[in-house]
C-alpha cells in the first residue's frame, strides 16, 4: 500500500527547517508545512512566481516536512508528484519539479537524496493543468533510523534562454477537494495535489497515546523571554528555589532552554493537574554534542533537599548513549544505557515513565516510540513520589525541551491545564 502526502497551501510550523537543496538556484519564495496523509482543508490557492531572469534554473516554491518516521522501515519504491502549474506565455518554458529527502531530527543533517531535484518531461500551459513527474525511482534504498523526517521540495524549473522570457509560472496548491488529481491526467478539474511514494510508511505515534490520557501540555509560546520560574506570568504561578536565567522560556525559538553551561538544570511541574504517583511525561528534547541535552524527570522532590529525582538524556559521548539518571541529594548515578545509534546533534523524543509506590518503582523510557529501556528501583532510594518535570545540561551549545506532555496514568486523564513550574540547578556526576 502507497503514503500519499497532502500539500497544504497555507504556511505551517515546522518540527524542523532543513537548508534547501542546493539544486534550488532561487527560494526567494519558499513557504514551508507539513505534509500529512491526511486533508486538513487547507484552500485551494494559486501560488504565483515572477522574474525577468533568462537563465536555466528551478525555483522552490514549498518544502513540506512529514510526521516522524518510524525507525527500521525500507524506502526503495518509485515515487510521483501531481500538481496543476501554467505559465504566463508559453515561451516561459517551465516544468513541475520536485526533489525528496530523508532529514534527521538534527534538521541538518541529510540522511538520504531519494529523489534529486527532477523536472517533469511536460511543460505547464498557460491554464492550470495536472503535470505531475510520475514514478522516479530512488538513488538508491534507504533504512529509517529514529528521528529521521521526509522532506518534500516542490517548484518549478526551466530554461527560457532561448526566447529570452523569465520563469513567470505559478503553482496551485491546498487539500480542500473533495477528490484528488489522477496521475498521467491533463486534468483542469479543481482537484488536490498530491505527492505518493509505493512504500507503505508508518509514523510515530502522537503524544498523549497512553490509555490514561493526558492531562498536561505545554508548548512553550511567549511573546518575550522569560524565566522558566515565572512561565506562564500569571498570579498563581509558584516556585521554591528560583535559578534565575539558568532556564529561560526563548520567543524566537518558542522553547525551554537551558541558559547556563557546565550546570544540570531542571523544572519541576508546578500544577494540581500533574500527577505524583504513577506517570509519564514527553517531550522533544535536544541533544547537541558530549553530555549536552535537554532531559525529561519523573518523581521529582516537592519539599527538603530537591534535588531527587529519575531523569532521562541523551549523551552523545557514550556508545549507549541513552542514559537513565537517579538523582540523590544532588548526586547521579546510573541505572541502565541503550545505544540508539544517535551520532550527532538531533532533537529526539524522550518518554519516561515511573510506577509503583511500594518496594519496587518500575521504570521505562522510550525513544522516537521505540522501548529502550526498563529498570526496576529497588533501592533504599527510590523515588515513591512526586510530579514530572523537563531540565537539561550543556557545555556550550545551548539544549532546549519543547512539545510537553504528560499523563497520569493512574487518574484517567483531566483538562489540559497551562504549566507552572520552578527550577533549581545541581552539579553534574559523570
Amino acid at each position: 500500500m502507497a503514503t500519499r502526502f497532502y500539500l497544504p497551501s497555507d504556511a505551517e510550523k515546522t518540527p524542523i527547517s532543513p537548508t534547501p537543496d542546493a539544486a534550488w538556484e532561487d527560494t526567494s519564495i519558499l513557504v514551508r508545512a507539513m505534509c500529512k496523509t491526511s486533508k486538513r482543508s487547507s484552500a485551494m490557492t494559486t501560488i504565483p512566481f515572477a522574474d525577468a531572469d533568462t537563465t536555466n534554473m528551478d525555483i522552490l516554491f514549498r518544502q513540506y516536512v512529514s510526521e516522524e518516521l518510524e525507525p527500521g522501515q525500507g524506502i526503495s519504491e518509485q515515487q510521483t508528484a501531481c500538481l496543476q502549474c501554467r505559465v504566463a506565455q508559453q515561451t516561459n518554458s517551465m516544468c513541475l519539479a520536485f526533489g525528496v529527502r530523508v532529514i534527521a531530527g538534527n534538521g541538518t543533517t541529510v540522511r538520504k537524496i531519494l529523489v534529486p531535484v527532477t523536472r517533469g518531461d511536460l511543460e505547464a500551459p498557460t491554464v492550470l493543468t495536472n503535470r505531475g513527474v510520475v514514478k522516479i525511482t530512488p538513488i538508491s534504498d534507504y533504512i529509517t533510523i529514529g528521528g529521521d523526517r521526509l522532506v518534500i521540495e516542490l517548484g518549478m524549473g526551466g530554461d527560457p534562454t532561448y526566447l529570452g522570457d523569465g520563469h513567470t509560472c505559478s503553482m496551485r496548491l491546498g487539500d480542500a477537494a473533495g477528490s484528488d488529481l489522477i496521475v498521467g491526467g491533463n486534468e483542469q478539474t479543481d482537484n488536490n495535489p498530491w505527492m505518493e511514494l509505493e512504500d507503505d510508511l508508518t509514523f510515530v505515534p502522537p503524544r498523549g497515546s497512553s490509555p490514561s490520557g493526558e492531562v498536561f501540555t505545554d508548548s512553550f509560546t511567549v511573546a518575550a523571554d522569560v524565566n522558566i520560574d515565572a512561565y506562564p506570568a500569571t498570579p498563581d504561578y509558584a516556585y521554591n528555589q528560583g535559578s534565575g536565567t539558568n532556564m529561560r522560556v526563548v520567543a524566537a525559538t518558542d522553547k525551554a532552554t537551558v541558559n547556563v553551561t557546565n550546570t544540570s538544570v531542571h523544572a519541576r511541574i508546578i500544577n494540581a493537574a500533574v500527577p505524583s504517583g504513577d506517570q509519564e511525561i514527553t517531550a522533544d528534547c535536544y541533544a547537541a554534542d558530549s553530555y549536552s541535552s535537554g532531559a525529561v524527570t519523573v518523581r521529582m522532590a516537592t519539599s527538603g533537599n530537591l534535588e531527587n529525582f529519575y531523569m532521562l538524556k541523551v549523551e552523545l559521548v557514550n556508545v549507549a548513549e541513552v542514559r537513565l539518571y537517579r538523582c540523590d541529594n544532588g548526586t547521579f548515578t546510573l541505572l541502565a544505557s541503550a545505544d540508539r545509534g544517535f551520532s550527532g546533534p538531533q532533537t529526539v523524543i524522550l518518554r519516561l515513565k515511573a510506577t509503583g509506590s511500594g518496594a519496587t518503582v518500575s521504570l521505562e523510557a522510550q525513544v522516537n516510540a521505540t522501548a529502550v529501556l526498563t529498570y526496576d528501583d529497588t533501592s533504599a532510594s527510590r523515588k515513591t513520589s512526586g510530579p514530572p518535570g523537563i531540565g537539561g545540561w550543556t557545555s556550550t551549545t545551548a539544549v532546549t525541551v519543547d512539545n510537553v506532555s504528560v499523563n497520569d496514568l493512574a487518574a484517567g486523564g483531566g483538562p489540559i491545564i497551562p504549566a507552572f513550574m520552578h527550577t533549581y540547578k545541581q552539579r553534574r556526576v559523570a
